[in-house]
């Protein structure tokens, strides 16, 4: 009787007669193997389930991880395609590659020529690109996870990272975190094969790397520990074309720095050097070692697991070092977030998905082991979307401490509930045909949805830019976004500054806009503790969160004032000083007023 052939084939890491020897690594790399089952049929359906699950949270409804999402990547995409946007300092003076967001504009800009140039329409089809993007995860995980484990352990981290709700909640935004995660996970499915790239696909993986580090320097030892692969099993001749391609891809990178910016990898470089500046005031935010506390925090403890994992670290090994690659360019610096290491959590994943299937074991013995094996994964993957759909309704212990952001520039993470209603104020202006210029009094401009979500080509102003007097309002703006009434109950003073008591106890620092429900009025109380009545509005909209007064049509005035342009940069100003010590008399001058000029004509 023929012998049964084995399910997989061997490996190839480390060859001989390939020039200078990199056998010594061997150890560290990944046993790969080719597995003879075809793909899993029903990997497509869960591919489809995936992508459903991830659009709709993207659809359902709008939140922010970190102010960042619109001030880096939707804002100034909204102003390349559209022409307004508001220019944080990062875009004013060059400190942010233009990438992300020229993938955004590219979206926008395909909206805009189909006449889907509106927020309902462009808002959704860049957070559907992003969620098509994202299903490159969990379908690179179940073909490394074939490679790596074999087919059982590919297809249960497969189930794992399509309904991990993480991987959900996030899918869309496109924060460089969140998009070079989908990159890092394609150059792993594309180069960590059993087989020795040839050379074309070799100078592709190292293209796609670069690539990868372009989007998020931070991912560079990952992707560099990945590319360590085909490097080692590769002959001098490939090893060469790698090195070449590398320089090459780099090159380009800084030539579109060069195009965008003015200069050689401006923006790398000028980041590099406003955070080593501001490293000294982050120093206190967080430990480095808060980033295990989120994962376990975030994970109900599943990616415990995954580092006990380290036990088996003959099998596992390769996973482990890509972690720490992430992990510790994080750790080490002074600023930390949890969602800057985001990568990690398809190799936790896929850590944890071979721990059920094998655990501690290096592989199956027995039909006892196999049965043993079937339960744990069962058990696990049940505990898996159970934390899944607890963590989707933020219901997590803790779990509010793990999305804090360390600065007044604050995310409202709630994937589903209580989300930020914000969001749908802007959107109900952007629909308003009678908006002639609006002033969010509520929030600085880098916590609220910017022309992204405004849309209008009209004046918009913040608290920092509230340059016209009070109670000649309504001939600047026609819509003032406030905080839901109250009724004044006197003032106090609150460490030297007049506060305003409310009825229901609450203290309201001065200066402030209040609607005045005594008074049924918008009212301004200056520091001093004087009252102007904001005439000429009425409220129009109020919930428990906001309010929007509207200019009634009767004292509407004939004309608004309007800008020059509407590319306003609010902080230009405010970071100036720094700019000017890494760029000297060279750096680019603050706009001043913070870019706001006005016309003589109105509208």
């Amino acid at each position: 009787m023929a012998k049964k052939r084995n399910t997989s084939k061997k490996i190839n890491t480390g060859r001989k007669g390939s020039g200078f020897s990199l056998a010594f690594l061997t150890p560290f790399l990944p046993k790969l193997i080719t597995p003879e089952e075809p793909f899993w049929r029903y990997l497509p359906w869960l591919l489809g389930i995936g992508f459903i699950l991830r659009a709709t949270i993207a659809l359902l409804g709008d939140f922010v991880i970190h102010p960042d999402e619109i001030m880096q990547y939707l804002e100034p995409a909204h102003g390349l395609v559209f022409g307004n946007s508001i220019s944080y300092w990062e875009y004013y003076y060059g400190a942010r590659s233009w990438i992300v967001p020229s993938v955004v504009a590219t979206v926008l800009f395909l909206c805009k020529i189909i006449g889907l140039d509106t927020p309902l329409f462009y808002i959704a089809a860049v957070k559907l690109f992003f969620c098509a993007l994202s299903v490159a995860v969990p379908f690179s995980l179940y073909v490394i996870g074939r490679r790596m484990f074999g087919e059982q352990s590919g297809r249960v981290v497969l189930v794992l990272s399509v309904f991990w709700y993480e991987l959900i909640g996030f899918a869309h935004k496109p924060m460089t975190e969140f998009v070079a995660t989908s990159i890092l996970m394609l150059l792993a499915l594309y180069t960590l094969r059993p087989q020795r790239l040839s050379l074309q696909q070799a100078v592709i993986a190292t293209a796609l790397a670069v690539f990868v580090v372009a989007v998020r320097f931070h991912y560079a030892l990952a992707a560099g520990l990945i590319m360590l692969v085909p490097f080692v099993q590769s002959a001098p001749l490939t090893r060469i074309a790698m090195v070449a391609a590398a320089a090459a891809a780099f090159l380009l990178v800084g030539i579109f720095d060069y195009f965008t910016w003015g200069s050689f990898l401006h923006s790398y470089l000028l980041n590099f050097n406003v955070n080593l500046l501001l490293n000294t005031a982050r120093g206190e935010e967080s430990s480095a070692w808060h980033f295990i506390g989120w994962l376990v925090v975030a994970s109900g403890g599943i990616f415990l697991c995954a580092f006990f994992s380290m036990f088996n670290y003959q099998r596992r090994l390769f996973l482990l070092l890509l972690v720490a690659a992430i992990l510790v360019p994080h750790m080490t610096q002074a600023h930390r977030e949890y969602r800057f290491i985001f990568a990690t959590l398809p190799f936790l994943l896929l850590l944890f998905a071979d721990f059920l299937v094998i655990g501690w074991e290096q592989t199956k013995h027995s039909a006892k082991a196999a049965l043993l094996s079937k339960w744990r994964s069962l058990l696990g993957l049940g505990y898996a979307v159970l934390i899944s759909g607890v963590g989707i309704n933020n219901a997590l212990p803790y779990q509010s401490w793990v999305y804090k952001a360390h600065s007044q520039e604050t995310g409202y993470v709630h994937f589903i509930h209580e989300q930020d209603e914000i969001f749908s104020i802007y959107r109900q202006l952007a629909n308003d045909d009678t908006l002639r210029g609006v002033y969010d009094i509520t929030r600085p401009y880098f916590n609220g949805g910017g022309y992204y979500y405004l849309h209008q080509t009209v004046p918009f102003y913040s608290p920092s830019t509230g340059i016209f007097p009070p109670a000649n309002a309504k001939e600047y703006v026609s819509h003032i976004i406030a905080y839901p009434s109250i009724t004044p109950n006197g003032l106090t003073s609150v460490q030297g500054n007049l506060a305003m008591q409310t009825e229901d106890g609450n203290l309201l620092a001065l200066p402030r806009f209040v609607g005045d429900r005594t008074l049924n009025k918008l009212v301004f109380w200056n520091s001093n503790g004087e009252a102007t009545p904001v005439d000429g509005f009425t409220l129009a909209h109020e919930s428990d969160k906001f309010a929007i007064w509207k200019v009634q049509e009767e004292d509407a005035p004939d004309t608004v004032r309007t800008w020059e342009n509407y590319q306003i940069a609010p902080d230009s100003e405010a970071m100036f000083s720094i700019i000017k010590r890494i760029y000297g008399d060279a750096s680019k001058p603050a706009e001043k007023q913070f870019g706001i000029r006005f016309t003589e004509q109105t509208k």
